[in-house]
């Protein structure tokens, strides 16, 4: 996975919150 500028992870599925990963 990578995280976004906006500090959220994510995955091939689009962005998730750092919290729902």
């Amino acid at each position: 996975c990578e995280k976004t500028s906006d500090g959220s992870v994510r995955f091939a599925s689009g962005p998730i919150d750092a919290n729902g990963k």
